[in-house]
């Protein structure tokens, strides 16, 4: 419930111009750990198994060192992840696969 409020309030901070973003590093693999572990309940209910992949191509420093708004991050990957949950089916799987583009 407390993310949806963050969400409306969000959303009314971009209809005023006043939603700002706050960069900093952050390590990209505790950031979606943070968010499995706030929706692992969901997942235990319907019995549903995640999976992180993380692509050992890159060397793992990259991942401790993302550039951006970790807040906003987690809160778009909750939705993305929240979503995944509703529509993925009891015993069902989700994987999330971590990759980093140039």
């Amino acid at each position: 419930m407390e993310n949806l409020i963050n969400d409306l309030m969000d959303l009314a901070k971009l209809d005023n111009d006043k939603f700002k973003l706050t960069i900093n590093c952050f390590d990209l693999t505790k950031a979606v750990t943070n968010t499995l572990d706030i929706l692992a309940d969901m997942a235990r209910q319907k019995e549903i198994e995640f999976e992180v992949k993380i692509d050992k191509e890159r060397h793992i420093c990259l991942y401790k060192n993302m550039f951006g708004d970790q807040q906003r991050f987690e809160q778009i990957l909750m939705n993305i992840v929240s979503n995944s949950l509703k529509f993925t089916p009891n015993k069902g799987k989700i994987t999330i696969l971590i990759r980093i583009i140039e």
